[in-house]
């Protein structure tokens, strides 16, 4: 997966929603919302992407996506590298049936 900023829309199959920004540079993602602080690994092969991300309150009353302080979820998806856009859905570890989904766009290079 490309380097760089993007902007990501979150959905959780409990119809919450978010939206954040997320640094992708060599392998390992950071970011965050007013909510959560976002951390993890990433591989791409030929467009096909498999994350590894955790999602935690970055204080204890905020609200998450899910409504769990912090969530651990197992990404899959693909990048089109033309348009810089992403796509990612997962279920959080130990919850099967939460599923989320990550929908992005490149907004920028990283330096």
């Amino acid at each position: 997966m490309p380097n760089g900023i993007y902007e990501i829309n979150f959905k959780s199959s409990l119809k919450d929603f978010g939206k954040g920004l997320v640094v992708i540079k060599d392998g390992s993602l950071n970011g965050g919302d007013l909510h959560l602080i976002y951390r993890g690994q990433f591989q791409s092969d030929n467009g096909q992407i498999h994350a590894q991300i955790i999602a935690e309150q970055r204080k204890p009353a905020d609200a998450t996506v899910a409504d769990i302080e912090r969530l651990e979820v197992d990404f899959a998806g693909n990048l089109d590298a033309s348009t810089g856009n992403i796509f990612l859905a997962g279920a959080v570890t130990g919850r099967p049936n939460l599923l989320i989904t990550a929908i992005g766009k490149k907004l920028a290079a990283t330096a």
